[in-house]
């Protein structure tokens, strides 16, 4: 069946006006035109107009919208079971401020900066929702550590020090898209049961694409993979379940450390180990710097965010819930000649990087290119390394 503007406008309860605004702004296009001239839509459309709607509701900004409107593959029931998630998260998340708030008291000097806080907080919750919503500025991130200098590929060397052996539980808290296993398919051996969380559908979802894709392969190694939702700031992980439990580059992320803490020394049994990797202070220095010189403008979320678990800090927190805590580095840098891949890089991060350089891009795509053309490559020191807690 399909309706008109209008229909289509009363049957979800927004104005024409709105319907047509959509249009124009690519994420609800007409599916056919009538002789007449006028916009036609069918049963899918209001579907569509449906999860738009929910997702301007949540506060989603209108290209956030669009980057969830353009995933390729999406029903219905897949549409609600999101905005059920993305419903509780938000729930949980003006929980976490309304507990600040009721902590402000209003005799307090500080009383403005405890104010401050509240709002710093809601504002970092919304930068991750936008970056985590799907792969997309994840996988801008990766394709940078394809210019690494070092031999071995970053998630060989995980794995390698994960130490992984036959009859093994092993939990991942943040998986993304998974891309520590499928790095190591081949080498994982027999008898063992993988729960791989995320916070995102959207990284869960690839997930499981990769698992079904290597389905044959998993099933002659009886290897069992389980794929669910996990908020890492409430996690709740079974007692004495799992012999590793790791979280790669996330652990700064997390307000909570302490109760994740707790509850991952909970759910290791004796003789279990925690693999956390993370970032140091030096951390693409080079590419912050040149970034800052072209645009003061431009938030360098990263930069700052991920002082709250660093190489030179983890040990420090780690120590406090387990007994023994390692550190190995990963002796790495990049030399990238290709300029496209840097403006990607950068246009990942959360913010505002992304709306000034759509607007800059020849403009930064040459500077780039004029350090390649004088060095050879542009070079970017890397600080990475895996924390092994037991």
């Amino acid at each position: 069946m399909l309706y008109k503007t209008g229909e289509l406008a009363k049957l979800t309860g927004v104005s024409p006006r709105t319907v047509r605004f959509y249009d124009i702004k690519g994420i609800l296009l007409p599916v056919e035109y009538s002789q007449s001239g006028y916009r036609m839509y069918d049963n899918s459309s209001v579907e569509k107009l449906q999860r738009i709607l929910m997702l301007k509701y949540l506060g989603f900004s209108l290209e956030q919208i669009e980057e969830v409107m353009n995933q390729e593959h999406w029903n219905l029931m897949d549409s609600i079971n999101e905005q059920k998630h993305m419903l509780r998260q938000k729930i949980k998340h003006m929980q976490r401020v309304l507990e600040t708030i009721e902590q402000i008291d209003e005799k307090d000097e500080n009383i403005w900066k405890s104010i401050l806080e509240v709002i710093s907080l809601t504002e970092e919750k919304e930068l991750l929702d936008r970056q985590y919503v799907n792969d997309v500025n994840l996988q801008k991130r990766i394709n940078i550590h394809d210019y690494s200098t070092s031999e071995e590929n970053w998630m060989n060397w995980i794995y390698h020090r994960l130490d992984i052996k036959s009859g093994m539980r092993i939990l991942e808290i943040g998986c993304g898209t998974g891309l520590l296993w499928l790095a190591n398919l081949s080498g994982l051996p027999d008898n063992i049961e993988l729960t791989l969380t995320d916070n995102s559908r959207g990284m869960l979802d690839k997930v499981k694409d990769m698992l079904e894709l290597h389905r044959k392969m998993l099933e002659a190694k009886h290897i069992k993979c389980e794929v669910c939702l996990l908020d890492a700031e409430n996690a709740i992980i079974e007692t004495n379940a799992y012999d590793r439990i790791i979280a790669n580059h996330m652990l700064y992320h997390v307000k909570k450390k302490e109760q994740l803490f707790f509850a991952v020394r909970k759910g290791l049994r004796e003789g279990g180990m925690f693999c956390c990797s993370t970032v140091g202070n030096g951390h693409m220095k080079e590419l912050n710097e040149f970034v800052r010189e072209f645009s003061d403008e431009i938030e360098l979320y990263f930069a700052d965010a991920t002082e709250n678990f660093l190489l030179e800090n983890g040990r420090e927190q780690l120590e406090r819930y387990f007994q023994n805590v390692s550190l190995d580095i990963f002796e790495s840098d990049l030399l990238v000649d290709n300029a496209d891949v840097i403006y990607d890089y950068v246009c990942s991060y959360p913010g505002n990087a992304p709306q000034i350089l759509k607007k800059k891009e020849q403009a930064f795509k040459k500077k780039v290119n004029q350090v390649i053309e004088r060095d050879g490559a542009f070079y970017i020191q890397k600080s990475t390394g895996m924390f092994r807690a037991f």
